[in-house]
């Protein structure tokens, strides 16, 4: 079986960003260089050192606690000779530049990956270019976050409790405790799921050609055919549904009107969309894995859009083979 991110320096990701650089600014920019280091953690960290809340510190995306990865932060008011000199282990914080706007989530052109598979039996074929399926992978799916954003779609705030040991009898006010972004990031993981499982009933109904993989829930479907691409949406009360999405809300004892959270309207989005399909321009390289005798190992070098995610690729290449 394949092994990825066996070492942080196996799994290598960059930022690069949409930044406009100014002279002066309310927001300073700086490139964040951590080891080992989930992206929030490392934000919280940098704020007790700082001495100032969260909500100064926005970032463009969240990146892996396995691996090696920069990306880029803005922070609201700060003096850049502060920060320089905080010092934390495995992580570097260096100036880039002024600017009048925040960043924000997917405020970013791409991210650039470069990744090490193990424990490879042989080597296979790898196409230069070939589509993958654009699902969200385990990264969006640890722990409790799925079941917990259905819970809150549901409004079944007790069990919500119960799950995070929240205290208090009223438990809307005990929901409101926890942090809105962290409310936001469950619902948008079950919403994540149910993407998934749109595309993998596309699949299925377009297709006898098609493999599974497993994954946190559930299985992948993946083709070797090429689809041409088009938008899922992402659901939510406003969504325009056809009979692979009914289908499955049915399954999941969902209704629209659910994504409309009135006791909690901080927590309404308007529902947006996502590409099916990703066209990936690939570099491979295989050599010895020093890791593992008489195995090998491959160099993986390509571009994502923000929001993809590179554990798919991986999947959908060494799962079957090119």
């Amino acid at each position: 079986m394949f092994i990825i991110k066996e070492r942080p320096e196996d799994f290598l990701v960059e930022e690069v960003p949409s930044l406009k650089i100014k002279e002066k600014g309310d927001y300073s920019y700086f490139l964040l260089r951590k080891i080992g280091w989930e992206t929030k953690r490392a934000v919280k960290e940098i704020c007790n050192r700082l001495g100032i809340k969260e909500d100064r510190i926005n970032i463009s995306g969240i990146k892996d606690k396995k691996a090696i990865t920069e990306q880029y932060i803005s922070i609201y008011k700060i003096n850049r000779e502060n920060v320089e000199n905080i010092k934390i282990r495995d992580v570097e914080i260096k100036f880039i530049g002024y600017g009048t706007e925040r960043l924000r989530l997917g405020n970013i052109k791409e991210n650039r990956f470069k990744i090490v598979v193990r424990n490879l039996d042989r080597k296979i074929k790898i196409k230069n270019s070939f589509s993958v399926e654009n699902y969200f992978d385990d990264q969006r799916f640890r722990e409790n976050n799925k079941i917990l954003g259905r819970l809150l779609i549901k409004r079944n705030f007790k069990e919500f409790c119960r799950i995070l040991s929240l205290e208090g009898t009223n438990f809307i006010n005990s929901v409101r405790k926890i942090e809105k972004w962290r409310l936001i990031f469950y619902i948008s993981s079950y919403q994540s799921y149910l993407f998934n499982e749109y595309l993998s009933e596309y699949i299925k109904n377009k297709t006898k050609d098609y493999f599974l993989v497993d994954y946190n829930e559930g299985r992948f479907v993946f083709s070797d055919k090429r689809f041409k691409n088009f938008k899922i949406p992402i659901l939510s009360f406003d969504s325009k549904i056809d009979k692979i999405y009914r289908k499955i809300l049915e399954k999941e004892n969902i209704k629209l009107d659910d994504f409309l959270i009135r006791e909690m309207p901080e927590l309404i989005n308007e529902g947006n969309f996502r590409d099916a399909f990703l066209n990936v321009e690939i570099k491979s390289k295989y050599s010895e894995d020093e890791l593992h005798e008489g195995k090998y190992k491959c160099l993986l070098e390509f571009s994502l859009k923000p929001g993809s995610y590179a554990t798919t690729i991986v999947k959908k290449i060494f799962s079957k083979g090119f």
